[in-house]
């Protein structure tokens, strides 16, 4: 439990910064040995115009990793079919050889294991936001 304001026990933050009373924000500047006349503060806000750009940059700037995202998705997707396409043919086509058939039996668990760790790996991920 925190230590009232009126206590001798001091918590390391307040023995660290301690109490300085003031009048204004220029008397505790000069406590702290900050002169305020040499304190510029400039507040730079962007015209409408700026933020029509600064909009239509950051638009098109996510439309371009939107359509780079599903690309790559659509690739990833195809590749995947691909090889889970082969390997059930070549799983239960008899006219391979039983080294194929392994192959192809390891690379559909394979298939089939990393496609169920990404889909709950994306639920689990969701979840945590």
């Amino acid at each position: 439990m925190p230590p009232f304001p009126d206590s001798p026990e001091r918590t390391p933050y307040q023995a660290a910064h301690p109490h300085i009373p003031v009048e204004s924000t220029d008397d505790y500047l000069r406590q702290l040995g900050i002169n305020p006349a040499n304190i510029k503060i400039d507040i730079h806000s962007e015209t409408p115009e700026e933020r029509r750009s600064r909009l239509r940059r950051e638009e098109r700037r996510a439309q371009a990793d939107l359509i780079k995202e599903l690309l790559l998705y659509a690739v990833g997707v195809l590749l995947v079919s691909a090889l889970m396409i082969i390997s059930v043919v070549v799983f239960l086509n008899k006219e391979y050889s039983q080294e194929w058939q392994d192959w192809a039996r390891s690379t559909l668990t394979a298939t089939l294991t990393a496609v169920v760790g990404y889909v709950f790996g994306k639920t689990s991920a969701s979840n945590a936001e």
